[in-house]
């Protein structure tokens, strides 16, 4: 790097922290900075300065619309392209249209780069001559699409290009430390030049500095010919070019050398992308192709089907080939029922896609009719994402609930004569039990209305959990204390000589729904007083969450299999004796959010954990 070369540079960019890094970088080689963010003013402050360094993206136009007017003025003045947002097509496009150099901006370390290119750029000009192999390059490099391949194209740019034909690129082992081959020029091959390169070797000591240097052969134990260059590639190797007699100096090399590394890195870079991609896209692949759901991956406007799983052709009973062929032919398989919801919704999803509006994810359910007749039903989800190319795409999956479906719809029938057909019965039945209790002396009648009486408290508990269950939580503030002194005031006892003893403060407020609590209250209680033997304890205590409310009895406690039962979230065909009480207690503590336990030793003892919902 040359010391206190002075010269005036005029720097375009917008960005604050840029501006401030280069600012730092330039003056402290004396340089001075005059800044200028919009490129328009730029060009008429051209005049009188010895470089400019400019940015890519800028207000108006970009660096390279300002590098061609200023070229147009000003054919000699060396022009830096300092790109933050560059990539490998703007760095060809910048050399070919005559910057002295492009420098990407990947760390603090770029700006001691830009110090080294702008001192020398102030001193030489332009030297745009040296640059025409990077740019050839360059643009090699962009239809590189393996790591081996970029090797062989930077290998061929410095063994023809800069005229150094024993040329060797490693890459770095990381496991090992070591550099280990990737390609060499036809000259270093036939020389038997090419080896690995340890870490206890000279060359080891360039790529670990990540400076470009030139050797001689008596500096070197390892790299080809009698003078050369080493240039490092960043953390993924190194690049080694020489010649067998010295012809002159090859310092002059040493610019173009860093600028093809910056270019190898990127096409290095992206090539491990495009690998990790793929390997993401054939994992995935492989998960989607081995689950019942269809996973198909489509362009927001449908015209095109990028990707569809074996399970469309499971689920619709048409094949995947249809779907690639036609986009729509999906449509084809819709029941006529819901062909037009489903149209709606595609629309509403393309309405959102041309606002630019990505982020929401959509469901919908239909029915699909396969070419057999069979009717299935299918829940769909699908969301915007991003391409690796940058467009977006729609993703989406569907699910066969069919059975699901069938499963609620029987669940509605037997709601349904639960609550009309078994009420309608008992009531006949309890009329004609209560005229033969008038008829006779025995308990037949009055046994046959117990059960009656049984059998229709048991349809009202299940519609009122049913009924509770299935609407929204209703958060309101209760005082949980008044709510468990009523309960318990209103709870009947079945047997006499039961105490029930409440230990609570006067106030316990909280966030909650309150008929889903007084549920909750009611079915613990209920519980504990029908199977105790002569006492009850209800107890308050506050809990990180909220309140705690424990209920215990002297009775016999929950039989395990009732308890089991309640945690598999299935009866079994266990005769249960405690009916819906239990599963009301589970349901409403789920409903609000909270905790529910059982201790069974001496008796019952129930936990509930009632979380204020209001933080």
């Amino acid at each position: 790097m040359a010391n206190g070369s002075g010269g005036t540079v005029l720097h375009v960019e917008d960005d604050p922290g840029v501006i401030e890094g280069v600012e730092r970088a330039l003056e402290r080689e004396t340089i001075e900075v005059v800044t200028e963010p919009d490129p328009r003013s730029a060009l008429a402050r051209a005049d009188g300065v010895d470089c400019v360094v400019s940015g890519y993206e800028l207000p108006a136009i970009d660096g390279l619309e300002l590098l061609e007017r200023v070229r147009d003025e000003h054919p000699e003045l060396p022009f830096v392209v300092f790109a933050t947002d560059g990539s490998e097509a703007v760095a060809s496009r910048a050399i070919s249209t005559g910057a002295t150099d492009y420098l990407p901006v990947p760390d603090g370390e770029a700006y001691d780069r830009l110090t080294a290119v702008v001192s020398e750029a102030i001193a030489d000009g332009t030297g745009e001559d040296r640059f025409e192999p990077v740019l050839e390059a360059t643009a090699a490099l962009q239809g590189a699409d393996t790591r081996e391949a970029v090797a062989e194209r930077a290998i061929a740019c410095v063994s023809d290009g800069f005229d150094l034909p024993l040329a060797i690129c490693w890459f770095h082992d990381p496991g090992s430390e070591r550099l280990e081959p990737a390609s060499a020029s036809h000259a270093a091959r036939e020389a038997g030049v090419v080896s690995d390169l340890s870490s206890e070797e000279n060359e080891y000591e360039a790529f670990r500095t990540a400076e470009v240097t030139t050797y001689t052969g008596e500096e070197v134990t390892a790299a080809p010919g009698e003078e050369g260059l080493l240039v490092p590639l960043g953390d993924r190797g190194l690049l080694a070019a020489g010649r067998r007699e010295p012809a002159g100096p090859v310092e002059e090399l040493s610019k173009p050398a860093r600028v093809l590394a910056d270019h190898v890195e990127r096409a290095l870079s992206r090539v491990e992308r495009t690998r990790e991609r793929r390997e993401r896209e054939q994992y995935l692949r492989v998960i989607a192709e081995h689950i019942d759901e269809a996973i198909s991956l489509m362009t927001p406007d449908y015209s095109e089907v990028l990707y569809a799983s074996p399970a469309y052709e499971e689920i619709w009973g048409r094949p995947v080939e249809e779907l690639y062929e036609d986009p729509t032919s999906y449509v084809d398989g819709i029941d006529p029922r819901d062909r037009e919801k489903v149209r709606a919704g595609n629309e509403r999803i393309l309405e959102d896609f041309e606002r630019g509006e990505f982020g929401r994810e959509y469901w919908i359910e239909f029915r699909v009719r396969r070419p057999n007749g069979e009717v299935r039903w299918i829940y769909s989800t699908g969301t915007a994402v991003e391409l690796p190319d940058g467009e977006v795409g729609f993703v989406a999956s569907a699910t066969d609930i069919t059975e699901r479906k069938r499963h609620e719809q029987r669940l509605e029938v037997f709601n349904r004569v639960l609550r009309h057909n078994l009420r309608n019965q008992l009531d006949v039945i309890r009329s004609h039990a209560e005229a033969l209790a008038d008829r006779t002396d025995d308990d037949h009648a009055d046994t046959i209305l117990a059960t009656t009486d049984s059998l229709a408290r048991t349809g009202n508990r299940a519609r009122e959990i049913d009924r509770l269950m299935s609407r929204e939580t209703r958060e309101e503030t209760v005082d949980l204390a008044a709510v468990l002194r009523e309960t318990v005031s209103t709870t009947e006892h079945p047997a006499e000589g039961v105490d029930v003893t409440v230990d609570a403060p006067d106030t316990a407020t909280l966030v909650t729904d309150g008929a889903i609590l007084e549920t909750v209250l009611e079915s613990a209680l209920e519980n504990a007083v029908t199977y105790a033997d002569s006492s009850v304890t209800v107890a308050v205590e506050g809990s990180p969450r909220g309140w705690t409310v424990t209920v215990a009895d002297d009775g016999p406690g929950i039989p395990p299999e009732e308890v089991g039962s309640l945690d598999a979230g299935s009866e079994t065909d266990l005769r249960h004796g405690r009916g819906l009480g239990l599963w009301q207690l589970k349901w409403g503590v789920e409903k609000l959010t909270g905790e529910l336990s059982f201790d069974h030793r001496d008796g019952t003892t129930v936990h509930v954990i009632v979380p204020d919902l209001g933080g």
